[in-house]
């Protein structure tokens, strides 16, 4: 809801790629982008400290392309 939708302070900077997203236990898993990584998988337990890049995949670009972006996450 928008009462109980807050934006976490991250260290660092990215933006959600799409809405797809898996619940897994108390934590979500996504794709993001940030300027230096481009495309890479997300963790958040909903906090700062909990909230960051899972692994760097594809350290040469973009873990997700635009083929790609129309996947489901999938547990």
């Amino acid at each position: 809801t928008t009462a109980g939708t807050e934006q976490i302070p991250v260290a660092e900077p990215f933006f959600i790629v799409n809405t797809e997203m898996v619940k897994l236990g108390d934590k979500v898993i996504f794709f993001a982008h940030n300027t230096v990584d481009g495309y890479e998988p997300y963790v958040s337990d909903g906090t700062a400290a909990g909230t960051f890049m899972l692994n760097n995949i594809n350290p040469a670009g973009n873990s997700l392309t635009a083929v790609a972006m129309g996947l489901h996450l999938k547990v």
